[in-house]
């Protein structure tokens, strides 16, 4: 009797394991089908996860590896995409290349979305003088133009990864926490926040168990939005020689050095990593305008 109790569990287990996943591949193909471009966009970002992951195991060769087939266009004598001026394989550094905007881009938005939902949501729900002066914090961070921002921090600290994901955290918290408080004013006179506070809940408890679940979908959007701005900043430092120092394979290393030098005769070293950088941001911009479509109430309504 107990033996086939047990095996009824066991079937009742499986069944509910798999309609979790009929409901999962549900949701996945609904997606699909009211936001096409959001899921090309997380399609592409899934493949640059794994082929970041898997670069040794891909990438016919190291990314230094130097060799006497220089300048070889696309297909020839086993270079996929091509040679660059000391020979290193193009696919390789792409694929290399990867991993350093992935690692740069997700370290430097966890940063950043973090920094910004203490200030964010720390300056809205307390208000009054406290608010004021962290927003004219955020007002001075804010009213510097960006790249020179950047440019400047990075020529005071140094080029490295360590550096740029510092630098990138702390300079792209300022515009999220206007987001993030923005936010959280919204929702902080509702009725069950003031029935909260009037039960004696602490202003922790306050904002962990109430607030932050209600921004959830905002802060899903701008993580989106921010990664492909993330990726794009460390490319454009790179490309100004501010970025990952060299050797190391970055997109914007690669734009920076055969790419602008050897643009018109060996045009594949400047349009390879170009269109890597376009796909990653693209990608990211439409899975941001996908999540917003599906995460806003007000959009869903509109449908």
């Amino acid at each position: 009797m107990r033996q086939a109790t047990t095996v009824g569990t066991l079937e009742v287990l499986a069944l509910g394991d798999r309609g979790l996943g009929a409901r999962l591949l549900r949701r996945v193909g609904r997606f699909a089908r009211r936001q096409p471009l959001g899921f090309i966009g997380a399609v592409i970002i899934a493949l640059l996860m794994f082929v970041a992951a898997g670069a040794p195991l891909i990438a016919p060769s190291p990314p230094d590896e130097i060799s006497t087939d220089r300048l070889v266009g696309p297909g020839q004598r086993g270079h996929l995409l091509g040679t660059d001026s000391l020979g290193r394989d193009v696919f390789s550094r792409v694929i290399y290349g990867a991993r350093v905007s992935i690692t740069v881009g997700f370290l430097a938005v966890g940063l950043s979305t973090t920094l910004a939902v203490v200030i964010g949501v720390t300056s809205g729900y307390a208000g009054g003088w406290a608010d004021a002066i962290v927003q004219r914090f955020v007002d001075a961070l804010m009213a510097f133009p960006g790249l020179v921002l950047l440019v400047a921090l990075v020529a005071v600290f140094g080029p490295g990864i360590t550096q740029l994901v510092l630098i990138l955290g702390v300079v792209g918290s300022a515009g999220n926490a206007r987001v993030f408080r923005s936010a959280v004013l919204a929702i902080r006179s509702n009725a069950y926040l003031e029935a909260c506070v009037g039960l004696g809940a602490s202003p922790l408890r306050v904002i962990v168990r109430h607030v932050l679940p209600n921004i959830f979908a905002p802060m899903m959007i701008s993580v989106t939005v921010a990664l492909g701005g993330i990726i794009l900043a460390e490319a454009g430092l790179s490309f100004l020689g501010l970025g990952v120092p060299p050797p190391a394979a970055s997109w914007g290393n690669m734009l920076s050095v055969d790419g602008r030098r050897f643009m018109l005769t060996a045009p594949w070293l400047a349009i390879v990593p170009g269109i890597a950088i376009t796909l990653v941001v693209f990608a990211f911009n439409m899975l941001g305008d996908a999540l917003r479509d599906v995460l806003d109430p007000r959009l869903r309504g509109r449908r």
